[in-house]
Order: structure tokens, then C-alpha cells, then sequence
């Protein structure tokens, strides 16, 4: 019997500006990425894609933490994604099996609007997934496919598995993915766990950073940049 399919579409600040050195990305590049091929480089543009190849129950747009022109994020997204049925269109129609009707841009338009849920109240990636995972289990899916940006997919995958833990959601198969976007990797503290390695855990010295009122986060990193440049003077 075929599982429930849900894909869950992360949430992004309409203001993101994420910014990598040289590069910039901003909330178009984050949600629907360049659109000179048919693959998807967005969370958005990627996540709708990946729908239609899972044959989805369930599209999940989220969430509510910012507004343009008093519109939700999340709504904002959705009106992207259907201004852009021609592309979608031509994307599923260049890359469908052979023997395989094409679709016509209402077609496409009535699968998506078949099958979208928005998430307007949440506020965060971990509030989304606490109400959108349950939303979507009540719905009747029991293989969610979270969808964000490469710099945001650790972060969002384990708050999946809390949110998974804490919901006792037993049954659910839980998968976190993301487009080849570009964006930089994240840099993840594990707790140490190798005999064969340093043992210092470093978690704690990160979350007593984040503690930290963000109007002196700045003078922060200037003292420790001071210590490192001190400590790391050959001896």
C-alpha cells in the first residue's frame, strides 16, 4: 500500500540576505533560484518539482514570520510558484517518461492548488514543523520530505527529528532535502564521540555565544578574534 507523500516547503524570510563572501543571495535566489534550466535551484522551484515526481498527497508552504505588503511569507511563495506555471509546465513536461501525456498549464495549476496547505502562524523552522508534520500526518501522509536551502538543511533536519520525537510521530518517515543552490555549508558542532580524537566539546561555548544580546555580538566576535590571534602565535 502506498504510503501518504507530504512535502513541506521551508519558510524564508521575505528580507534574507545571506551574503558569502563575494556573493549574495536574496529571498528570489533563495526560494526560486535561476531559472535557466528545468531542474530547480529554489526551495520553492525544487520543492514543487520534487512533488510531482513523488506523485504528493500534500505541499505544505510556510510560514507567517514575515510579510510583504502585510502578506505572509508564505503566501508570497505560493504567489511566486503559480507565477510561474508556464515554467513548472515546460520543467515537468521536458522531463516526463516516454509514453507519457504532457500536461497543460491549468492542469498543472489545478494538481498544485489540489494539494497546497499554508502555513501562516508559525514563526520559526521549529514551530513550522511542529504544526506542519502533525498537519501533515493528520492528513494522512506518512513519508514527509522537508525541502530548504543547503546552508539551512542541518539545522532543519534535526529540528524535523525533535519535532518528529516530541510529537510521537513513530510511523512517519522523515527526509530532509535541498536543491543544488549554491548557498555555503553550514558549520556543525557535533558532540565528540571518537576515542581516537579531542574530546573537547564545544557545543556549549556556541550556545553561550547565542545567548549573548545581539547588540554586542559584534564587540563579542572582536574579543574572540583577539583570543584566537593570541593563542595561535607559534610558542
Amino acid at each position: 500500500m502506498k504510503k501518504g507523500v507530504g512535502v513541506h516547503i521551508h519558510g524564508c524570510h521575505v528580507a534574507s540576505k545571506l551574503v558569502d563572501g563575494d556573493r549574495q543571495f536574496n529571498w528570489d535566489d533563495l526560494v526560486i533560484g535561476p531559472l535557466d534550466d528545468l531542474e530547480g535551484k529554489g526551495r520553492a522551484t525544487y520543492g514543487v518539482l520534487l512533488a510531482w515526481r513523488l506523485e504528493a498527497d500534500l505541499i505544505v508552504f510556510s510560514t507567517g514570520a514575515s510579510h510583504l505588503d502585510g502578506i505572509p511569507e508564505a503566501q508570497v511563495t505560493l504567489k511566486a510558484v503559480l507565477a510561474l506555471k508556464e515554467w513548472f509546465t515546460h520543467a515537468i513536461n521536458a522531463g516526463r517518461a516516454p509514453g507519457t501525456d504532457e500536461i497543460s498549464v491549468v492542469e498543472f495549476k489545478n494538481w498544485l492548488n489540489a494539494r497546497v496547505i499554508l502555513d501562516c502562524e508559525s514563526q520559526n523552522t521549529q514551530q513550522e514543523l511542529d504544526r506542519d508534520l502533525k498537519l501533515a500526518y493528520e492528513h494522512g501522509c506518512r513519508m514527509i520530505y522537508q525541502v530548504t536551502n543547503g546552508f539551512h538543511l542541518p539545522r532543519a533536519s534535526d529540528n524535523g527529528r525533535l519535532a518528529r520525537v516530541r510529537l510521537g510521530l513513530n510511523e512517519l518517515d522523515l527526509f530532509a532535502t535541498c536543491p543544488d543552490d549554491g548557498t555555503p555549508s553550514a558549520v556543525q558542532i557535533e558532540a565528540p564521540s571518537r576515542g581516537d580524537r579531542p574530546t573537547t566539546d564545544f557545543r556549549p561555548v556556541a550556545r553561550r555565544f547565542f545567548d549573548l544580546p545581539p547588540g554586542i555580538h559584534a564587540e563579542a566576535m572582536r574579543e574572540l578574534d583577539a583570543t584566537f590571534d593570541r593563542l595561535l602565535v607559534p610558542r
